[in-house]
Order: C-alpha cells, then sequence, then structure tokens
C-alpha cells in the first residue's frame, strides 16, 4: 500500500525529540572520540589518507546497506545496527589499551562509516512516520531536542575525558547507541510502502539541472573535506594528548552544534522567505570564502576554528535547508535514484578529492600544507558561489516545467522559500490562463456542433414534409436501418464501448501500481472521478490525478465540492489538493464550492482555501462571499486557540478580509506589517484601523505586537497612496 503519514500525535512527537537528542549526543560524542584518538597517535601527515579512508568506507557502507534500507525501511535496520555499532565500540574500547595505534585508526574509519548513514535514517523514519504539514509547527521541537542533545553529549564526553580518560568516553559511546536503538524502536515502524518505480529509461544524472546539483554538492564537500584537514592539523599543533584534544573538539563540536541551532532557528526561516534559494544557496560558499581569506591573512588556530564553525554551522542549517527543495522539481520516479546517488557518492567523492588535496598539500609543501588548504578553499568557495547562481535559474525554470507538465505537485501552504513561491504562483497563473482559454475553446466548438446538429434537424424536417422520391425514400430507410449487432450511431458506439472499459479502469485506480493507475488516468473518464479523488493524496500519481480532475471541467465540481466538504473520508492533503483544482475552473460554482470551506477543520485547508479566492479574484470571477461572513471567520482565525503562529493568522486573516475589502490595499498592509520598517508599519495600523469594523479591528489588534498609536484623522486613500509610496 502507499504510505501514508500520519498525524503528530504529543507521544509520538515526545519520542521523536528523544530521540534526535540522543542521536545528537551520539553524533558529537563520537566525532570528539574519533578525532581526539587519531590526533593523539598519528601525526598531521597521515590525517588526509584517514580521511580517504573513510569517505571511501562509507561510500561503500552506504550501497551495501542501501537495499535492505529501501525493502525493510529505516525503522527496522537502524535499532539493530546501533545494538551492533555498541558492540563494536565496546571491543574497541577493551583493545585500546593494547593496540593504541591500530584502534584509534579503526575507529576513526568506524565511526566515519556509520555516523552520516544512522542520522540519515533517523530523519527518513520522521519523514514516513509523520505528515509534513502536521509536523510543520512541531519539527522545530525536535530539532531542539537534538541541540538539546548534542550540547550534553558534548559537555559529558569532556568531563569524561577529564576525570577519567579518553579511552572511556567509548563507554559513554556505546552507551548512546544503544539507548538511541531504543529510542529509534519508540517510534513503531514506518507505514509500509511498494518502493518507488525507478527510471530506468534515463541515466540518474540525465539533465543538466542534476548535473550542476551534483556539481555543487561535489565542491562543497571537497572544501568542507579541506576545512575539516585544515582546522584538525591546527589542534594537533597546538594539544598533544587524548585528553587534552578530546576536550577541546567535545567543547568545539558542542558550541557548532548550538550555533548552527540558532541558524536554522532564526536566520533560516527568514532569509529563505525573503530572499528566496539563490542565496541560502550562496550563505555556505560566500562563507567559507570570506573565511578562507581570513584564515590566510591570520593564520593560527583561532582563524582556523571560525572557517571550521562556519563549515559546521551551516551546513546542518542554511545549506540543508536550501539544498533539500533543488529536488522538488524532480518527478517521484527518478528523484530517489538521483538523490540517493549525489548525497552517497557525489558526496562522498567530493570528501574523497578534498582528503586526495590535503594528501598532495602534505606532500609537496609539507611545512604551509595549512596554508595552501585555505588557500584551496577560497578557491572551491568561489567556484560553488558562480554554480549557485547558475542553480538558481535552473531551479526555477525545472520547476515551471515540472509544473507545466504535472510531474509534481506542490502545496503553496508547505512552501517556505520566496524562490518556490514566486515560481508557483507565476506558472499556476500562466496554466490557469492557458485551461481558461482551452475551455473557452471548447465551449465555442461545442456551441458550433449544437448549432451544426440544430440546422441538419431543420433539414430533416423539411425533407419529411416535402414529397420524396421513391428511390430516395428506399435509399434513407437503408440507411437509417441500423446493422444487425451495432448501435445506432457512432456516438452510442462510444459510449457503449465506454461502459464496458469502466469495470477495467476502475480496477486499474484501485490497485496499488502506479503504471497501472497512471494508465488508467490517461484514458480516465468523469464519470469515474470519485476514483479519481483519493489518488491526488499520493505523492507518485498525486500530479496526474489532479491533472484528469482538472480536465474534466464543470462538468465534476459538485463532486469536488462534495469531497471537499467530507473531512470524514478524505485526508487533509486530499482536501488541500481539492482546492486546487477547484481554482482553476475561473467560475462561480467553483467560487461558491470554495467559499463553503472556509470552516474546514484544518488551518492549512483554510489557507488554501483563500488562496484560491484570491487566484479567482485575481482572474475576474465574483467569488460569493459575504462581507459579513468574511469578517466572521477571520474573527474566528484570530481568535482561534490552537498551535498557529500569530504572523499566520494575522495573514490569513488579512487575506480573507481582502477578499471583500480593497485586495491590494489589504496585500499592501500585510506586506507592511511584516517589515521592519517602522513607519511602513505604523501607516498599515492606521490603515486597517480606518477601514476595519469595531469587532474584528480588537480581534486583530489583540494578536499583534503593536498598535495604532492614535485614530487617524486621514482619509482611506490618502493612506493607501503613502502603502504604495512607501512600499513602491
Amino acid at each position: 500500500m502507499p504510505r501514508t503519514p500520519v498525524p503528530a500525535s504529543g507521544s509520538r512527537l515526545r519520542s521523536a525529540a528523544l530521540a534526535a537528542a540522543v542521536l545528537s549526543a551520539l553524533t558529537v560524542t563520537a566525532k570528539s572520540t574519533r578525532d581526539a584518538l587519531f590526533c593523539a597517535y598519528f601525526p598531521a601527515s597521515e590525517l588526509p589518507k584517514a580521511m580517504l579512508a573513510g569517505a571511501a568506507l562509507s561510500a561503500l557502507f552506504a550501497l551495501a546497506t542501501g537495499p535492505t534500507l529501501r525493502r525493510r525501511g529505516p525503522s527496522a535496520v537502524l535499532p539493530p545496527l546501533l545494538f551492533l555499532n555498541a558492540i563494536g565500540l565496546l571491543a574497541e574500547h577493551a583493545a585500546l589499551t593494547a593496540a593504541p595505534r591500530a584502534v584509534a585508526l579503526i575507529l576513526y574509519l568506524h565511526i566515519s562509516a556509520i555516523t552520516g548513514l544512522v542520522l540519515s535514517g533517523f530523519w527518513s523514519v520522521v519523514n514516513e512516520r509523520f505528515d509534513p504539514h502536521a509536523l510543520r509547527l512541531s519539527i522545530s521541537r525536535i530539532g531542539l531536542g537534538g541541540t538539546v542533545g548534542g550540547f550534553i553529549g558534548g559537555l559529558t564526553a569532556e568531563r569524561i575525558a577529564t576525570w577519567a580518560g579518553a579511552r572511556h568516553t567509548l563507554l559513554e559511546l556505546a552507551v548512546l547507541s544503544s539507548l538511541a536503538a531504543v529510542a529509534v524502536r519508540a517510534l513503531g515502524p514506518s507505514q509500509s510502502a511498494e518502493p518507488a518505480r525507478l527510471d530506468t529509461a534515463r541515466p540518474a544524472l540525465a539533465s543538466s539541472y542534476l548535473r550542476e546539483i551534483a556539481l555543487f554538492v561535489a565542491l562543497t564537500a571537497l572544501a568542507s573535506s579541506v576545512v575539516d584537514f585544515a582546522f584538525k592539523a591546527r589542534a594537533m599543533e597546538r594539544f598533544q594528548s587524548p585528553e587534552a584534544l578530546m576536550q577541546f573538539f567535545a567543547l568545539f563540536y558542542t558550541g557548532t552544534s548550538l550555533l548552527s541551532f540558532l541558524v536554522q532557528a532564526t536566520l533560516t526561516p527568514r532569509l529563505l522567505d525573503r530572499a528566496g534559494l539563490g542565496v541560502g544557496l550562496g550563505g555556505l560558499p560566500a562563507s567559507l570564502l570570506a573565511a578562507g581569506v581570513l584564515a590566510l591573512a591570520v593564520p593560527g588556530l583561532a582563524a582556523q576554528g571560525v572557517l571550521r564553525a562556519a563549515d559546521g554551522a551551516l551546513v546542518g542549517s542554511l545549506y540543508r535547508s536550501s539544498y533539500e527543495p533543488l529536488y522538488t522539481p524532480i518527478a517521484p520516479e527518478r528523484k530517489r535514484s538521483a538523490k540517493s546517488l549525489i548525497d552517497v557518492l557525489v558526496n562522498r567523492l567530493g570528501d574523497g578529492v578534498g582528503s586526495l588535496i590535503a594528501w598532495g598539500l602534505v606532500l609537496i609543501l609539507p611545512s604551509a600544507a595549512t596554508t595552501g588548504a585555505n588557500a584551496v578553499v577560497a578557491v572551491m568557495a568561489l567556484l560553488a558561489l558562480l554554480v549557485a547562481s547558475r542553480l538558481r535559474r535552473g531551479y526555477i525554470a525545472e520547476l515551471a516545467q515540472s509544473l507545466r507538465s504535472g510531474a509534481v505537485v506542490l502545496d503553496e501552504a508547505g512552501v517556505q522559500d520566496q524562490t518556490t513561491r514566486l515560481t508557483l504562483s507565476r506558472t499556476l497563473t500562466d496554466i490557469n490562463r492557458e485551461r481558461l482559454l482551452a475551455e473557452i475553446e471548447r465551449q465555442r466548438a461545442l456551441a458550433a456542433d449544437a448549432a451544426k446538429a440544430a440546422a441538419e434537424a431543420g433539414q430533416l424536417e423539411s425533407a419529411a414534409s416535402s414529397p420524396v422520391p421513391h428511390e430516395t425514400a428506399q435509399r434513407s430507410a437503408r440507411l437509417s436501418e441500423p446493422a444487425p449487432g451495432r448501435p445506432h450511431s457512432e456516438r452510442a458506439k462510444e459510449a457503449d464501448a465506454r461502459l464496458q472499459s469502466w469495470p477495467a479502469r476502475v480496477s486499474d485506480l484501485l490497485s496499488d501500481r502506479p503504471e497501472r493507475i497512471r494508465g488508467a488516468l490517461a484514458h480516465t473518464d468523469p464519470a469515474l472521478a470519485a476514483f479519481v479523488i483519493p489518488l491526488i493524496a499520493r505523492d507518485d500519481v498525486g500530479a496526474q490525478a489532479m491533472n484528469a480532475l482538472g480536465s474534466f471541467g464543470a462538468r465534476v465540481i459538485g463532486q469536488l465540492a462534495d469531497a471537499l466538504l467530507d473531512a470524514e473520508h478524505h485526508s487533509p492533503t486530499v482536501r488541500r489538493r481539492l482546492v486546487r483544482v477547484l481554482a482553476t475552473f475561473q467560475s462561480p460554482r467553483a467560487a461558491a464550492a470554495l467559499a463553503s470551506a472556509l470552516d474546514d477543520a484544518e488551518f492549512d485547508v483554510r489557507c488554501q482555501v483563500v488562496r484560491g479566492l484570491e487566484e479567482m479574484a485575481e482572474s475576474g470571477v465574483v467569488t460569493p462571499l459575504a462581507r459579513a461572513t468574511a469578517v466572521a471567520a477571520a474573527a474566528r482565525e484570530l481568535g482561534a486557540n490552537d498551535n498557529t503562529a500569530n504572523a499566520e493568522r494575522v495573514e490569513h486573516a488579512l487575506r480573507l478580509l481582502g477578499l471583500v475589502f480593497d485586495r491590494e490595499a489589504f496585500r499592501l498592509s500585510r506586506a507592511a506589517l511584516s517589515s521592519t520598517d517602522p513607519k511602513l508599519h505604523g501607516t498599515a495600523l492606521e490603515y486597517l484601523d480606518n477601514v476595519l469594523p469595531s469587532a474584528i479591528k480588537s480581534a486583530l489588534f489583540a494578536v499583534l505586537p503593536s498598535q495604532p498609536s492614535h485614530t487617524s484623522p486621514r482619509v482611506e486613500q490618502e493612506l493607501l497612496e503613502e502603502l504604495r509610496r512607501t512600499m513602491a
């Protein structure tokens, strides 16, 4: 059966946050122990070799476990893998005293191979267990759990190394690995899913867009690998004993983990929302370029630490949040193979090439290898910046093409970055216009056919009332006589064929196999809309199902409206996407259907309804929404006691009110309220204070952080003109 994510219950969220905390503690402690023990027993010249071997082993391990992960699911594979990891750590702890150099090398390769796979598997479990829309507000709690766990794990490792010696942090790792296995198992089994059908007809990196993603990943991975080498080499110059190195690395990685969380919680959402993916993608290489130049100008551990902290803090926050949406335009059947190839092989290839460069620098410039590494980082970061600018243009073009073809389907409520939001809005506007023109042409053709049929009927009536020669009458009778076993007309023949094909098509639509469903959707009929509607919730065929419903036109508006209001039998995902389909019809009937769903139980569905009505209003469709109804609905939104943030409630309420007041003025007011300019903010408050009824005004101002200073004597038009001028 296709995977259906479940809502985020409180107990499941607590389990996920606990698992994130334990895994983060395990990761920070493992990296600290790995680096401390290796750097204590080996010279800096051996570090690139170990990094190269670790990257190769990590890639091989990921490839070896990949089929099992896809077949059984990460929630079934991770717990036994973590228990085996704990056993291996106990064995390394026992052998470290007898063979410190050999065990330090084995531990380095061991940690390098398993850490990335475990973290990736955990987030796969989270994605499979929870509905992404239900988790939109709660995912930060899981991230907070990870930050707290990493902080505690790093400090604990530092204390154990100080009190008992660096060797005994391996015992802490074994305990954390066992606890992580239990925590991941507590999340429960993921929903079983049929493996995605891979597009084997084309190579995984067939498109230039995917090749640019691969190049960007390779350059950033290469730069990060060289940064890591230079940082550890500087640390080895300052510290020698395992305990001193352990304390240093534990505190450093703990601080970097905390900094990464702060960037993710404060900078990342604002930057992506206001500047888009281009700036987000360029954040990491730009920071590496600036910090690399600083490390060249001011050699030493402090500048090298700034460079390593910039890399560590941004890779898990801004870079990850900007990188993941790059796969949005890729169809599901191609995404898995392409993303797996880039994330595993290309990333490890970049690590390996970076390690080779570091090794070459050690051989060629043994006394200046760190300086040469910083120069390489600056050059690679500059190249990655250039690729990031190309990636943004490629992303916009690829996303627009995929939206037009129906290869992907997006819900605007789940889009966080400005680039995707603008591309989605512009593309959907173009698609709606094209569909409207196509519907007009279809109606013209139907009118022409009706006129032709009426003319032919008139000619037949005229001929029947006039004398007809005997031979002509006989020929007409022969032509009108049905052949044995044949319908009376071509139209009847087609109807009969459709009726006969319906059972097979219904069987295909109810199938679990995507290829059968796609074949049925390509030749489906409006009479089968009830079987198509549930399919729009699926990731693999949802886009094609939405296109099929959209092609049925006004004939299925009633069915779609009934399904939209049926929250008992249709999930929030189905209802959100039904809103998108109805919004494309551009008719008063469709607008009335959307308006009837303004009191849906799900906030995301209500947001989609209002945005759909906005699209219709922009296209000239009169929305059948009374001002009193809109004001009452906005008051309910502003007074709701749920987990929705005030900023989201205010934006939704103002969009809703804009449908019955001045739409442009309320759009400008929304933008002004989110601005940091106090004058612009004040003008928006002043305008809303002038135009809103007292009941909704008090509800709105109660959730805004600031209030209008006084009742303005200025008229509405004057305030609106000031908003226009200031926003411009």
